[in-house]
């Protein structure tokens, strides 16, 4: 069994009693796909100035969008293998429509940003995260209750409801971030 792939990054603090090590939160480096396309948040060690943050961005960013176009077929190919040997074929359906999904959300997160509007490429990048995430997600609900042990009808419920639910959990996080954002903005104060 294969629970969500994350290293976290450790930053080593000196204290006056002693050195402490914290898991900072906003740096945990993601694997998505079948974990050949690494990418990290820009938390997770950069520098802090914004030249180095773009240029590891844009690093990063291709791997992932390499990652994605060459992972995600590879991963269709594998299911349909999978078939073959017994497997249900509502896994290969929901491997292409996941396929779909991935692709045509990087795909349109990379159209954004080579236009140069970089708002409209974060939006979609994070359903593309979300979407890439989708088979980890169904592992780890399947193994942490046991639902996996129900057999290929549990497991097919699972994917199927982490597939539904990947677009609508990353647009209900990226209206939190806005509604935060608005709620922080109309809190400041205003100069007359």
């Amino acid at each position: 069994m294969s629970f969500i792939t994350t290293r976290a990054s450790l930053r080593i603090r000196k204290t006056p009693y002693g050195s402490t090590t914290n898991l900072l939160s906003g740096g945990f480096c993601r694997t998505a796909s079948v974990g050949l396309a690494p990418s990290c948040s820009a938390h997770c060690n950069f520098p802090s100035n914004a030249d180095s943050v773009t240029r590891n961005s844009s690093v990063l960013g291709r791997i992932y969008v390499v990652g994605v176009f060459v992972a995600a077929p590879l991963g269709v190919y594998i299911q349909c293998f999978e078939e073959r040997l017994g497997d249900s074929r509502s896994f290969t359906v929901a491997a292409v429509v996941n396929v779909i999904l991935l692709i045509g959300t990087t795909t349109v997160a990379l159209v954004f940003v080579r236009k140069g509007r970089v708002q409209p490429h974060r939006q979609w990048m994070t359903r593309s995260f979300a979407v890439a995430l989708v088979f980890r997600e169904a592992r780890v609900i399947g193994g942490v209750t046991g639902l996996e042990n129900l057999g290929n009808r549990a497991q097919e419920t699972i994917v199927w409801a982490c597939l539904a639910f990947s677009i609508l959990s990353a647009d209900l996080v990226l209206q939190s971030q806005e509604l935060g954002a608005a709620i922080y903005l109309m809190q400041q104060p205003t100069c007359i």
